[in-house]
């Protein structure tokens, strides 16, 4: 076999807030030639990012530009399976490459959606579908996203039970590989210092209907806060969403209500965490990770829901997080201990350390060559 730096290797992701972190991590696996695409509508923002980028303009032209640089990779990783992405892997042939998708969570769960047919708060919008939107929403999971998930030979994503969700809507022959892409560094940099010393509480992470604000509300809304607020972070989501979640937290806390809804510099937001004591993340599927595992790393108190697959990842790596149905009344009012604290954090770090995080990212790549390997032969 060829030495590793001799296959090429695309990584395709959309302009997001952590794609900058992602990019850097996987450069660390020097010993194999990876290239970095981007699709942006504004290329000027990463001017100032001292790599060697390729933009895909961000337009209705977008799928055949991806398509294209496609054509000349052997591995391609599609870094969050977006609908312009799957449409991409529909229109590529080439059996001889190998194909991953690095899981970012609102794919997954749009699928999911359609697929199961539940009411589950998945997807960023409840709002009654037309016959139209009916039809397109056929179109685009039955056979774009069905056909491109079918054509993916390994799915990189963090939980067992997310792997199986997707296999139990679409039959597929992927190879499932565990792998997170939050470090220690990442989540907190240079801030080791970063500790949860207030005693507000936190709900959620953007303003989505899967954070079910709603029952973390009517959950505080039976306690005395006294000089505890609420903070809620809604600079992103659903806008129909945060509307209806800031006139109910308005209604419920009254001035303990502090709904951030800017995006902040990352001091101002980790200052404004650090007030913090306890976080509660209602959701019901994998979301808010990076949140939690900071909020974790402060030694602040955090609710999950059971039903949440998160919940038993913690449980199964010994890191102490508390159940939002069962534990929310008798430790709602009670700070994590200091021995709690420096256990948590303990584990974390041996379990988010870099060393771990790109052992199993460079398992990830070696398994992918080999695969690419013996489609060649």
């Amino acid at each position: 076999m060829k030495q590793s730096s001799s296959y090429t290797i695309l990584h395709v992701f959309d302009d997001a807030i952590i794609s900058l972190d992602t990019i850097y991590l996987f450069l660390k696996l020097e010993e194999y030639n990876q290239t970095f695409a981007i699709i942006t509508s504004d290329t000027e923002k990463w001017d100032k990012i001292d790599l060697p980028l390729l933009f895909i303009k961000n337009n209705k032209n977008s799928v055949t530009e991806i398509h294209a640089l496609m054509q000349q990779f052997d591995v391609i990783i599609i870094q969050a399976l977006s609908y312009e992405k799957a449409k991409a892997i529909n229109k590529f042939n080439n059996k001889k490459s190998v194909i991953i998708w690095a899981l970012w969570g609102y794919e997954l769960y749009n699928i999911a959606q359609y697929f199961t047919k539940t009411k589950l708060e998945f997807s960023t919008t409840t709002r009654n579908k037309g016959i139209l939107q009916r039809i397109k929403d056929y179109y685009a999971f039955k056979i774009i996203y069905q056909r491109a998930v079918q054509k993916i030979d390994i799915s990189l994503f963090l939980l067992k039970e997310d792997f199986d969700l997707l296999s139990s809507c679409i039959p597929n022959a992927m190879i499932w590989k565990e792998a997170c892409y939050q470090t220690v560094n990442n989540l907190i940099g240079e801030n080791s210092s970063f500790k949860s010393t207030g005693n507000s509480i936190l709900i959620g992470n953007s303003s989505t209907p899967s954070n079910r604000h709603e029952i973390a509300f009517n959950q505080l809304s039976k306690l005395n806060l006294n000089e505890r607020n609420i903070i809620v972070p809604l600079s992103y989501g659903d806008n129909e969403y945060r509307d209806k979640v800031l006139t109910a937290g308005k209604l419920k806390f009254g001035n303990k209500f502090n709904p951030l809804k800017e995006f902040m510099s990352k001091d101002s937001y980790s200052q404004l965490l650090s007030s913090c004591s306890h976080a509660i993340f209602a959701h019901e599927r994998q979301q808010a990770f990076g949140s939690i595992l900071t909020m974790l790393l402060g030694g602040a108190k955090v609710f999950l829901s059971r039903v949440n697959p998160l919940f038993n990842w913690f449980n199964q790596h010994k890191i102490i997080v508390f159940s939002l149905e069962s534990d929310f009344e008798s430790e709602i009012e009670k700070p994590l201990s200091d021995i709690d604290k420096q256990y948590n954090a303990e584990q974390l770090n041996l379990l988010l350390s870099e060393k771990r995080i790109l052992n199993q990212l460079d398992d990830v790549l070696t398994s992918s060559l080999n695969l690419l390997k013996s489609k060649n032969n």
